[in-house]
């Protein structure tokens, strides 16, 4: 069995203790994402398909660029994704995770962070854009399903 060096109690490199065995190591990635996907298990996943304007592609997303700070100061915010459509060039999703859907609706979209979010990136929507909230699917994640 190959050795790792490791650190012992008095802080130096001890070079007797054997390398973590590859699927121990692996097991040990598997349900450190279980733990993660249980600890986000009541999170809400907001999933907005944005329609921008044709031609202000650019301008939309130097926008969003400074608009994102606002959401992501705000409480329950998770973390936010942007994606740019392939077919569709002037077609976007965004993908928020907050805490609960408290956070997006009753926190982040009554406050002045809003106000300027929307000032920021209105201007852009042709037409409004289709907003849905969801929620994970117990034994749906690929962390949660993925095999050894």
């Amino acid at each position: 069995m190959p050795f790792c060096p490791s650190v012992n109690p008095t802080g130096t490199k001890d070079k007797t203790r054997p390398a973590e065995p590859k699927l121990a190591r692996r097991l040990r990635t598997i349900s450190s994402a279980r733990a993660t996907n249980k600890e986000t298990a009541d999170m809400i996943l907001e999933a907005v398909v944005i329609k921008v304007m044709r031609g202000l592609e650019s301008e939309f997303e130097a926008s969003f660029s400074e608009a994102q700070r606002l959401i992501s100061n705000s409480p329950g915010y998770i973390s936010h994704e942007l994606h740019r459509g392939l077919e569709r060039s002037n077609q976007y999703l965004l993908l928020v995770r907050w805490q609960s859907m408290e956070a997006n609706t009753e926190g982040f979209r009554k406050s002045d962070a809003y106000q300027h979010w929307k000032k920021l990136l209105h201007p852009f929507y042709d037409p409004f854009p289709d907003v849905n909230h969801y929620t994970p699917v117990a034994g749906t994640s690929s962390t949660e399903t993925e095999e050894i």
